[in-house]
């Protein structure tokens, strides 16, 4: 198995932001066709096509495309590796995304020299290719945070210590950062009232420790588990996790005792806890819907307000309202100057500011 080449393209333009060749091929490989095929068509992640098999993955808005000889033996070994990169580039750059990735092209085409060799992958880790980056980061000038702090574990508490811990070692530079990403799902009845919702999320950390460290993230203690047997774990009228699954490193006994997320970390990033609530909430969700229908002679007009109600220290990075409207509906449009607007098949897709409407 030895990989030709690897490219970066824009899912959304098919521009190519970066690529490199590790063996001079016979034949070019065509860009604009090949991304045409992965925007018009529905392909599996590895293909073959007149003698060149392609591998790819799409994160963040980007294709992380991967062309080899077609004598691969283990596709899973080439889509590990495009994986690994994209892992690698936000270990080291941040956010990633169209933008980060040009501004920071040079440390892209050190990662991409160091996790191959003539085209054999590598098992390159932050830890093992870090000492061969010579480039600096640098920052996009447009770049807004997406880091979502909080969450339901702390929605209507001001942001803690938790977001940025400083680890008491002696080295300064010892710091552990924590992000609580949520996806909320509520379905509303006609006259505005929540009708079910469910909510799944994550505990992410970003390491950048000495070794040998072990970390320990309290989580509240009115935390509940619920057991397989309907059971709860703990007392009080806090959050309640119907299901949830650990890294590897964390100390899942512990976890159970104590509500703590406790581990020995590898330098990067790393999902410390996954996890699903139940239904009923002890706290209000971050959003609100107003309904109101006005009828007439001619014609319905159904009007919906989406208020905002976003603590300061979160931030929402996407919201999605879907609304069942009839076949022969007249015109639907969006009167709004504080969010970020696109109408699609009825589906409206928001980015709503903090403490708006």
């Amino acid at each position: 198995m030895t990989v030709t080449d690897i490219c970066l393209l824009s899912a959304s333009t098919g521009e190519l932001i970066i690529s490199h060749q590790y063996i001079k091929r016979s034949q070019p490989v065509l860009l604009k066709p090949l991304y045409q095929k992965l925007k018009n068509q529905s392909v599996p992640p590895t293909w073959a096509e007149e003698g060149i098999t392609y591998h790819y993955i799409k994160r963040s808005g980007i294709l992380f495309v991967a062309f080899d000889d077609g004598e691969t033996s283990n596709n899973y070994v080439v889509l590990d590796t495009l994986s690994r990169l994209f892992h690698l580039c936000k270990d080291l750059i941040g956010s990633v995304n169209e933008e980060s990735i040009k501004v920071n092209i040079l440390m892209v085409q050190e990662v991409l020299m160091e996790i191959m060799d003539y085209g054999m992958p590598q098992l390159g880790t932050l830890k093992t290719i870090k000492p061969y980056i010579m480039s600096d980061v640098v920052m996009p000038k447009t770049t807004q945070s997406q880091q979502i702090i909080g969450g339901l574990f702390g929605l209507n508490t001001p942001s803690s210590a938790g977001s940025l811990i400083k680890v008491a070692q002696a080295s300064s530079k010892n710091e552990v950062y924590l992000d609580v990403i949520e996806n909320v799902s509520a379905v509303f009845s006609a006259s505005g009232s929540l009708s079910s919702c469910s909510v799944s999320g994550s505990v992410v950390a970003k390491t950048f420790i000495q070794e040998g460290c072990q970390i320990s993230v309290e989580l509240p203690d009115d935390l509940q588990l619920l057991q397989g047997d309907g059971d709860q774990v703990g007392f009080g009228s806090g959050i309640v996790l119907k299901s949830w699954k650990l890294h590897k490193e964390v100390n899942s006994s512990e976890f159970e005792k104590t509500k703590a997320l406790k581990y020995t970390p590898d330098e990067g990033e790393m999902t410390l806890l996954n996890y699903q609530l139940t239904d009923e909430l002890p706290v209000n969700l971050p959003f609100r819907l107003f309904t109101k229908c006005k009828k007439t002679d001619r014609d319905v007009t159904l009007s919906l307000k989406l208020r905002s109600e976003i603590p300061p220290h979160a931030q929402v990075v996407k919201a999605t309202l879907t609304v069942r409207l009839p076949k022969n509906i007249e015109r639907s449009y969006i009167i709004s100057d504080t969010v970020r607007q696109h109408l699609d098949h009825h589906k409206v897709y928001l980015i709503p500011k903090p403490n708006v409407s």
